[in-house]
């Protein structure tokens, strides 16, 4: 990585306010008025869409997050007020609705939280008594549903922790401490969602007769889950603690932000190839013979797959674009809200992809609000199998040789599918009374 260009190193160190604390803060020796220094934030160095990825370039003039006293909405609407040589005011003190946006924000992360618990509960007394849990947050054997509730549990807890200063502007989260930390578990816990999916239909082809998830497949999965964890939270705190980043408040490494970006590729690639080879499997296998309907469970599950993929694929697509655009040098953080130009706002883009992942899950999980106890864990399993069988076998003995194989074919093909359907509706944990009700 080359070196960041800083000229002012060995200027006079001069500091007025609190926030500053490097000689390169030093306003009045760079910049001949308040004018000049406003137009090198908002203009030179803005991070807008008319930017010139300024963040490689950006010589801070205060320490993050702290700006100039009347800068951007602080006093004066405008930057006509700023005040020259001081870093007094917090960016979030420049934003005047940010603490309200800050709390609508946490609000709203924490109503799939509760959504999610609550459907977590109501799956849990919907058990047999001997398969429920003391502590319904921690349920015995729990099925995919279950386990897509848990972790949607998770993203709430730490997205709304995230939420308190979701652009580190106000000072409470530290960028490099705990606001790192919550942005790589809200940014891991997708990853782990899609390896959960993955895995169940990974059982679902090639777990034989007792459905049992294959030995590689747990191991895959799992291994994928805790590198994206690791790459997320552990590259997080590194980003901010390795190279010239150390010197600069705010400021991320090129090169470990590309490194955590190729993790996340990867993974999303492995999740794509995945789902598309099961999601073909699984097709085939529910799509019954050539004279029977398809299983009503077949354009369910093979929308999951293809979309699973498709979304992985897309994932893997945009991390992909990010190595390359951090263009593996020092990231600077602007003081000039989202968006650029000095316009003032928090950075919506991460917490709206949050928030779009935990209401998706929580109306994909949510179980049936009414009807009785589930007496059984699959839905039509083996009773069906066991009657397609016996019809096969009763109207053997009055067909001929052909009829005979094309019969047993056919009901051989639909029990198949059946047996996978029913595996499936055991994985995500709806019972035959929801079943019932949802037709």
């Amino acid at each position: 990585m080359a070196t960041f260009p800083n000229p002012f190193h060995d200027i006079p160190f001069k500091s007025n306010s609190i926030g500053q604390t490097q000689p390169w803060h030093n306003q009045t020796f760079r910049f001949n008025n308040v004018s000049d220094m406003v137009h090198y934030v908002c203009v030179e160095m803005d991070a807008g869409i008319q930017g010139n990825f300024a963040q490689w370039n950006y010589i801070p003039i205060c320490e993050f997050p702290y700006a100039p006293k009347g800068w951007i909405d602080h006093g004066v609407p405008g930057n006509s007020d700023v005040q020259f040589g001081d870093c007094s005011i917090l960016i979030a003190d420049a934003m005047p609705n940010y603490n309200q946006e800050c709390l609508i924000m946490a609000v709203l992360a924490l109503v799939p939280l509760f959504a999610s618990t609550f459907f977590l509960k109501l799956s849990n007394d919907k058990k047999l008594k001997k398969d429920r849990s003391k502590y319904f947050c921690l349920p015995k054997s729990p099925n995919l549903n279950d386990k897509m509730l848990m972790v949607n549990m998770l993203i709430g807890v730490f997205h709304a922790l995230r939420c308190i200063d979701p652009s580190g502007y106000a000072n409470r989260l530290a960028l490099k401490n705990f606001h790192t930390v919550f942005t790589g578990m809200c940014v891991a816990c997708p990853q782990h969602i899609g390896f959960l999916l993955v895995e169940s239909w990974i059982t679902i082809v090639d777990g034989g007769k007792n459905k049992k998830n294959p030995p590689w497949a747990r191991f895959v999965c799992n291994f994928c889950i805790g590198f994206s964890y690791f790459g997320e939270v552990v590259g997080g705190l590194a980003e901010y603690r390795t190279g010239e980043a150390v010197t600069y408040s705010g400021a991320l490494d090129g090169r470990v932000t590309s490194s955590k970006y190729i993790v996340a590729v990867l993974n999303c690639l492995v999740i794509a190839v995945l789902c598309f080879a099961y999601g073909s499997k699984i097709t085939a296998q529910l799509s019954g013979g050539k004279n029977s309907a398809p299983n009503p469970q077949f354009k369910r599950i093979r929308k999951m797959c293809f979309l699973t993929c498709c979304i992985a694929a897309f994932g893997g697509f945009v991390k992909f674009q990010g190595i390359f655009n951090r263009n593996f040098q020092l990231c600077q953080a602007l003081p000039g809200g989202f968006g650029g130009g000095c316009k003032a706002g928090p950075d919506l883009l991460i917490p709206i992809y949050i928030y779009v992942l935990q209401y998706g899950v929580t109306w994909t999980c949510q179980p049936p609000l009414c009807g009785k106890k589930a007496t059984s864990k699959v839905a039509g399993g083996s009773g069906t199998t066991a009657k397609n069988f016996g019809s096969t076998d009763g109207g053997s003995g009055g067909a001929g040789g052909s009829s005979m194989e094309s019969s047993t074919a056919s009901s051989t093909a639909s029990s198949t599918a059946s047996s996978s359907s029913s595996m499936m509706e055991s994985e995500i944990g709806v019972s035959s009374v929801s079943s019932t009700s949802e037709a």
